[in-house]
């Protein structure tokens, strides 16, 4: 098992709800430079499949919509040290995904946990496209959760 885990959070069929998993497959289907000691996973609404696979790491980077007032398509780069002193205001408008780093804090004690969050436009509509603010940003999203992964 590798140290540091991405995870694409999200579902799919809820057009920019399903952001995380784009960036996922993004990741895979690019010539993105991967670090050797990270595994990335797709785990789609499944959130609760995910704990046994977080158990062990050392570093989770957590892809997902992160609904705030702010404008569709901006991506937040959370570290880990921002989550744990207090953060969490950010995350008042996205229940389930508060839920997830909770449960991921739970089942791995001290594990370092960032988050990229990318503000969704549409979560409403049954589609599994994108809206156009969302997908501009899937590059910067892949980049971002590459840099997150990396422990200094």
């Amino acid at each position: 098992m590798k140290s540091i885990l991405i995870l694409g959070v999200g579902n799919i069929s809820r057009k920019d709800d399903g952001i995380g998993v784009h960036v996922i497959n993004y990741i895979l289907g690019s010539n993105i430079n991967i670090p050797p000691d990270v595994d990335i996973v797709e785990v789609g609404s499944a959130i609760y499949d995910l704990l046994p696979i977080i158990n062990g790491r050392r570093k989770v980077v957590i892809v997902d919509a992160l609904k705030t007032d702010d404008i569709p398509g901006t991506v937040y780069r959370i570290p880990s040290e921002n989550l744990k002193a207090g953060f969490w205001n950010i995350l008042r408008m996205s229940p389930e995904l508060r839920e997830v780093i909770f449960q991921c804090y739970i089942v791995s004690g001290n594990v370092a946990i960032d988050l990229i969050g990318i503000v969704p436009a549409d979560i409403d509509t049954c589609a599994i496209d994108l809206s156009f603010p969302v997908s501009e940003k899937i590059h910067y999203a892949a980049s971002e959760a590459i840099k997150a992964a990396v422990i200094t």
